[in-house]
């Protein structure tokens, strides 16, 4: 509630205030109040902890992205919602998994990379996990993240749909990035790519499958990559992804 907010609010406020002025007070003062500040961090902490397994509860399904996006299907990578899923991989190999449905893959024969989960650092980010890639010496010409779509987005999928895949991102250095979706049916893979302006951290890109040759009959896989070129000294973290489909309009 309101209230509840409030009180909350006016306890961060009062701590602000005791640590501006912290100066001058006794010995015993500053104890009691450590004290008092330790076991406020511990319930914080503890709060914090649970609340983010909830939200990744809350994530996990895709009720809430169908709604927004007028959607018949919606996906978010586990990645970005449950811990510990992301072991942190020092010069990862291509084709290295981020997760169950992440690959990292580039074309780099020798490379100083770190790739890990983190925690994120913005309370208003959704996702409570980023994917972060700390680049270093590079010497391939592409570095890529590729998303394996779950087989239910193949379910009823035909060249009346269109993806739409939005994700927040951001660099320590502006680079150019790609965004290409493919469609295997058969012997065949058919492929959309995009550039994306770098030019803010929320991207929004829609591959339409109107303009495909599907065969809807044989259809295998479907994967999306992330491409960056350039990424040499670089760091750049992925802070949230969500893919959903919906029916092309009609007219």
């Amino acid at each position: 509630s309101w209230f509840d907010r409030r009180v909350r609010t006016r306890a961060i406020e009062q701590w602000r205030s005791l640590g501006k002025n912290i100066s001058g007070r006794s010995l015993s003062d500053l104890l009691k109040l450590r004290s008092d500040a330790y076991r406020a961090i511990d319930v914080i902490e503890a709060f914090t902890q649970t609340a983010t397994v909830e939200i990744g509860g809350h994530l996990s399904r895709d009720v809430e992205i169908r709604k927004s996006k007028n959607a018949d299907w919606a996906w978010r990578p586990e990645v970005f919602f449950q811990k510990g899923c992301v072991a942190p991989q020092i010069n990862p190999a291509s084709g290295v998994g981020v997760g169950s449905n992440i690959s990292l893959h580039h074309n780099a024969s020798a490379c100083s990379m770190i790739l890990k989960q983190v925690t994120t650092l913005k309370s208003t980010s959704l996702a409570p996990f980023d994917i972060a890639l700390e680049v270093f010496d590079f010497d391939g010409s592409f570095l890529s993240l590729s998303l394996d779509l779950p087989e239910t987005a193949m379910h009823s999928l035909s060249n009346q749909n269109i993806f739409e895949m939005e994700f927040r991102l951001t660099s320590e250095q502006q680079l150019p990035i790609f965004a290409r979706i493919n469609v295997k049916h058969g012997p065949n893979v058919d492929e959309q790519i995009k550039e994306l302006s770098h030019q803010h951290e929320n991207f929004t890109v829609e591959f339409d499958l109107g303009y495909m040759d599907l065969n809807e009959h044989r259809l295998e896989k479907v994967w999306i990559d992330l491409i960056f070129d350039d990424a040499q000294m670089n760091r750049i973290v992925l802070h949230d992804l969500t893919v959903c489909r919906r029916l092309r309009a009609q007219f």
